[in-house]
């Protein structure tokens, strides 16, 4: 098998590309786009990620962010808050 190095600056912009493709998506699910208008929040979404925001800093694992942020959700669905 042939054997490719790529260049140090190229390694280096695509250490930046997980991070973007996460804010792009946080981003795409906390906002509600209104053709014509300026986008609303998407206030149930946004109240889930500060639970799941703080289980990610403190635990630094994704699972843990992801059961975090359902059992939010979850929570925030059966009382019906923020929507």
């Amino acid at each position: 098998m042939k054997q490719v190095s790529m260049p140090a600056w190229l390694i280096d912009f695509l250490t930046f590309v997980p991070i973007t493709i996460m804010t792009a998506l946080c981003c795409q699910s906390l906002f509600i786009a209104n053709p014509g208008h300026l986008a609303t929040l998407n206030v149930a979404n946004c109240l889930a990620a500060i639970p799941a925001t703080i289980a990610g800093i403190l635990t630094k694992s994704l699972l843990m962010v992801v059961v975090v942020g359902i059992m939010a959700m979850a929570v925030l669905r059966y009382f019906s808050i923020g929507g």
